[in-house]
């Protein structure tokens, strides 16, 4: 990882609150070695990943629509046996359905109180503990809930936190590198479940501040693993502390010098990594017994066979029976090999009455109206979940 030299200044947003930021040299990572991270290379071909040759099944879900059930957006699924929590960052409550689609509750405490939260970032689940954990920003605290939605306690946090994950021992805290424009230290923490310690792990890195690329930053796939912007590499998180897993070189995207070496502003810097397909920004990083998946801020979907060192590009997961296809996906976390795209019913819907004339007989057409039909604008998304081989 290189350093990134100049610094911009908050000036404007970028796409719903971007702040303008003056590169600057990333700050040392301290005694992490990346010499066993490794090392994959892209493939410059990009082709359409069909469903049928990484994946050995596809289930849809329709999402029950009812008026305690309406999802305004799908910020992470978390799963345990047959029962998806759907985290709604908008709603700022986790939807609970079951694996065929069927409503079952929600999950809520939102208030100025005690046991309650005004403003709220992430959710994790906790395979040892078989709880949800609320990462609360306003006011700064974690809240502990069992898969039934009951309150269990609360823990006050001193800092602000963005994203967290949890194993058996630790609970792992992504904290932005900037707060209220003002460089900070480090940007994860490690909290020791049964002290309560929180000790600063991994440093921070400047960046332009706030750019949405999409997708998170931490994912609980076989193992927790952590991306960061402006760095190609993507770190394993294991007994509390951090390892260099690949590290990953995109050739012609690599950032390039002579973009560090300017000053941006966030539109402008993302207009020219646009035009210039320049990888600044690696997500969704989920792992498999045999592969590893994770989207970059260039709209494609990127794999790597275990024991390969070739990054498959991908620029949609398409589907062989509906044929639709989509240029991201969701991590379905929670001890399994399964991702998620989800699609709304407009997405599945379209072209439909342009093609009824001439492919009524075609099944892909038939299937796809069996599959929307009762449904409406309002309804709920609809999930296809695969299960990789």
């Amino acid at each position: 990882m290189r350093g990134i030299r100049n610094k911009i200044f908050p000036r404007f947003l970028l796409l719903f609150g971007c702040i303008v930021f003056i590169f600057s040299g990333c700050v040392s990572v301290g005694s992490i070695n990346d010499s066993n991270a490794i090392k994959a290379e892209l493939d410059s071909k990009m082709t359409s990943l069909i469903d049928t040759t990484l994946f050995k099944s596809r289930k849809i879900v329709v999402l029950e629509t009812v008026n305690q059930s309406l999802i305004n957006s799908v910020t992470r699924i978390l799963t345990y046996k047959d029962t998806l929590f759907i985290f709604d960052k908008r709603n700022q409550k986790v939807f609970v359905f079951k694996d065929n689609g069927k409503f079952i509750s929600t999950i809520e405490r939102k208030g100025q109180g005690p046991t309650e939260y005004s403003q709220l970032l992430d959710v994790c689940f906790d395979e040892s503990t078989k709880q949800l954990i609320f990462l609360s920003s306003i006011p700064r605290k974690l809240l502990y809930f069992n898969l039934q939605g009951k309150f269990i306690k609360e823990q006050p946090l001193d800092l602000l936190f963005t994203e967290l994950k949890a194993d058996k021992e630790f609970i792992y805290l992504l904290r932005s590198s900037s707060s209220n424009n003002v460089q900070n230290e480090y940007s994860l923490y490690v909290m020791n479940k049964k002290t309560g310690v929180i000790t600063e792990k991994f440093s921070a890195v400047w960046e332009i501040n706030s750019i949405n690329s999409g997708g998170k930053a931490m994912v609980a796939g076989k193992d927790i693993l952590f991306s960061r912007r402006f760095d190609n590499m993507i770190y394993r998180l294991k007994n509390g502390d951090v390892e260099p897993f690949y590290s990953l070189d995109f050739g012609k995207s690599n950032l390039p010098e002579d973009i560090k070496d300017k000053q941006y502003s966030p539109i402008d810097f993302a207009k020219e990594c646009s035009n210039r397909n320049v990888i600044y920004s690696i997500t969704n990083p989920f792992n498999t017994d045999k592969y590893l998946f994770f989207t970059t801020n260039i709209p494609s979907i990127y794999s790597l066979k275990a024991h390969t060192k070739v990054i498959k590009q991908y620029h949609d997961l398409f589907d062989s029976e509906i044929r639709i296809g989509k240029s991201n996906y969701i991590p379905v976390e929670g001890k399994t090999s399964r991702i998620a795209v989800e699609y709304n019913v407009g997405n599945l819907k379209r072209g439909l009455d342009v093609i009824s004339s001439v492919s009524k007989n075609m099944d892909s057409y038939k299937k796809k109206v069996d599959l929307t039909n009762g449904l409406s604008a309002d309804s709920n998304p609809v999930l296809f979940i695969y299960e990789l081989k």
